[in-house]
Formats: structure tokens, sequence, C-alpha cells
């Protein structure tokens, strides 16, 4: 599909008259559409691979498919965030077998609410399955008491999260993924909370529908 919008418009600066600003135009759809079939490949590989083997016991990673799932390049390229999330290194913040170190975060002072807000990364024509998402995360009231409304999530499936000041939690959430897009991230539903963190962020498919399918798409799973 993309290739075909490259085309497209590369058919429209013809058309039109070629120009600096068409050129660019369709240099980015080429471009996009290149980076397509090369991640389209990567996934046929990477679940040929897999291939029978993936179970709940051995479930297959994959978080090399995220852009940037550990914040290791020192920015949060990859993720599309509202307004205040940033990435942070300044402290390190540990918890039982979990730590925030190159991560991302946002906050507003001690007492304020972030209320709806969101970090999220999508990947595309992935196989149909089972997907168990986990990442290092923390959401408090720095003013003290619990908090509500901050999640970590993949498509429609949510763990709450709820930690102590500074003090971040590992948690993972399952979904059955049937159309082949996976959106996965952070968010707050007029969150109470007033600072938001997240890291070390992965990916498992712990089920395919049928992994003799290069791809995994079945039309009527």
């Amino acid at each position: 599909e993309q290739l075909a919008e490259a085309i497209a418009a590369a058919e429209a600066a013809v058309a039109d008259g070629i120009t600096p600003s068409l050129i660019a135009e369709a240099t980015a759809a080429m471009d996009a559409a290149i980076t397509r079939a090369e991640n389209n490949l990567a996934i046929n590989e990477w679940v040929e691979e897999v291939g029978e083997s993936v179970s709940p016991e051995t479930p297959a990673d994959a978080s090399f498919l995220i852009a940037n799932p550990d914040m290791e390049n020192g920015n949060i390229n990859g993720w599309t965030a509202t307004a205040g999330w940033q990435f942070q290194n300044n402290n390190v913040y540990e918890g039982t077998n979990a730590k925030l170190q190159n991560f991302q975060e946002i906050w507003t002072g001690s007492g304020g609410k972030l209320g709806n807000t969101s970090s999220i990364a999508t990947l595309a024509d992935m196989p149909a399955g089972t997907y168990r998402l986990t990442a290092d995360v923390l959401a408090c009231q720095q003013a003290g008491g619990s908090i509500s409304g901050a999640s970590l999530f993949i498509n429609d499936a949510s763990v709450e999260v709820n930690t102590g000041n500074g003090t971040p939690e590992r948690l993972s959430v399952e979904v059955v993924a049937k159309d082949g897009v996976l959106t996965f991230g952070m968010k707050g539903e007029n969150t109470t909370a007033n600072w938001m963190a997240f890291d070390n962020v992965k990916l498992e498919l712990v089920s395919v529908y049928d992994a003799a399918v290069a791809g995994g798409l079945l039309a009527d799973a």
C-alpha cells in the first residue's frame, strides 16, 4: 500500500511539473515504503525462526522490533507522546526487579495531577497471536496517598500502575491481537498521579494462531 502511494506521489510530481517540494514528498513516500518492506521482511523471518517453539513457557522476544524500548538512545524517539514526556537519566530509581535508569517520564509539581497523558508506540503487520508487554513503571503522587488512572497497556488490555514515590515496579499485561496491529505504552486517564515513568519495555509473542504461516495473519482468526 505504501509503495503504491510512493509511486502515485512520483507520478504526480511528473504530471504537475517537478519542483523541490514534490521531489521531497515523493522521496519521503518511497523511503517509508522501503522501511515498511524491510520491517515486514524482518517480521516474516522472525516468525519462521521461532515457529512452533512459541508458548507461554517459551515466548519469543519481539522487543527488537521496538524502535527505542529502553531509551538507551538518550531520547524518546520512536514513541508518540503528549506534551511533557521527556528523557531522563539524572537519577536511578530501583524497586523489586525493576529499575529506571535511562527512562522517559512526565512530571508536574507535588500535589498536581497529570490528567490525560500518554506515550505510545505502534507496530503493524505483526503475526496474529497473544502478546505479553512488560515494563518497569512508576506512577505516584509525591504529596502522598494512592493514585488512580495510570496504566501500562497494549491495545485494549491494561494493568493499573500505582507505585511508591521513586519505587518502580515491573508489570506485565497480555492481549490477543488479531489484526496485526499493536499499540502499547503508558497512559494516564484523568490520573491523579503527578509523576509517571517507564523503562525497559519488553514485548513477547506468547502464542500464534498458525506458526506454519509466515506472517501468521489469518483472516478468520
